[in-house]
C-alpha cells in the first residue's frame, strides 16, 4: 500500500534545525546574507516544477497560501541557502485557488528550491467514510502523501520539517553523530541518518507516541 511505502524509512526532521548557532556561521552572518546584493532575497524562477538532481535527502515542508505563509516558507528557504544545506528542498503549498497567489510562488528565496501545489481533499475515514472536518494542520499529511506519490522523490531520506524554523548551519547525517557536550561544537550538526524501518525524528517532553502502539497498530500503520 502506498502508506507503507511512504512510512518506511521516513526521516521526521522537525528538531533539525538548530537551537545552537556555530562560530562558523554566527546568526548575523546568516540573515546579513540574505539582504545583501540587490536589496531582495527573492529570486524569480523561470519554473518552480523543473528537473532536480538526486541528493541523500529532501527536505520538505507545507503551508497554506497566505501571504503570512508566504513570507515564513521564503525566510526558510533562505536560511537554508545562506548556510548551504545540503539536499533538495520542496515547499509543498496547500489552498492556492487564485492565478496571482501561484504566480507569487515563481519567486523563492532558494535557487534550486521547488514549489509543488497540493490539491484540496476531504478528510474521510478510510473505513467508515465518515467526513473529518478541516483544522490546524490537517493540511500537512494528505499534500505530503498527495506530493509523494505523485513525484516519486528518489532521495534515500525526505526530512519533514515546520516552515516556522531557521537553519543556522548546516546539518549532516551520520550513522554516528557527534556534537560534543550539550551540542556546543563549530562546524555542521550531526545528527542520526534515517534507514530502511528506521526513521528518526524530534525528541519532544511528552514521549514518542510510537513507542506506545501495540504490534497490531505498528502493522496497520506501516504495513506487514
Amino acid at each position: 500500500m502506498a502508506e507503507s511505502r511512504f512510512l518506511k524509512g521516513l526521516l521526521l526532521a522537525n528538531m533539525m534545525l538548530l537551537p545552537f548557532v556555530s562560530a562558523d556561521v554566527p546568526v548575523k552572518n546568516v540573515f546579513g546574507s540574505i539582504q545583501a546584493g540587490s536589496g531582495s532575497f527573492l529570486l524569480q524562477k523561470e519554473s518552480v516544477t523543473g528537473s532536480r538532481r538526486a541528493s541523500p535527502i529532501h527536505w520538505v515542508f507545507v503551508t497554506d497560501c497566505s501571504a503570512y505563509m508566504f513570507n515564513e516558507g521564503n525566510l526558510l528557504l533562505a536560511s537554508a541557502h545562506a548556510v548551504q544545506q545540503e539536499g533538495a528542498f520542496t515547499w509543498i503549498v496547500y489552498g492556492c485557488q487564485r492565478d496571482d497567489q501561484r504566480k507569487a510562488l515563481g519567486m523563492l528565496a532558494h535557487p534550486t528550491a521547488n514549489v509543488w501545489f497540493s490539491p484540496e481533499v476531504n478528510l474521510t475515514d478510510p473505513e467508515t467514510g465518515e467526513q473529518f472536518e478541516h483544522f490546524q494542520a490537517s493540511n500537512r499529511p494528505v499534500s505530503v502523501q498527495a506530493w509523494y506519490e505523485a513525484t516519486s522523490p528518489q532521495e534515500d531520506a525526505i526530512a519533514i520539517i515546520d516552515p516556522d524554523m531557521l537553519f543556522l548551519r548546516p546539518v549532516q547525517f551520520t550513522s554516528d553523530p557527534h556534537n560534543g557536550p550539550a551540542g556546543l561544537h563549530t562546524g555542521p550538526w550531526q545528527t542520526l541518518s534515517a534507514a530502511p524501518k528506521l526513521g528518526v525524528g524530534a525528541l519532544y517532553g511528552q514521549g514518542c507516541q510510537s513507542n506506545r502502539w501495540t504490534e497490531e497498530m505498528m502493522k496497520q500503520i506501516c504495513g506487514s
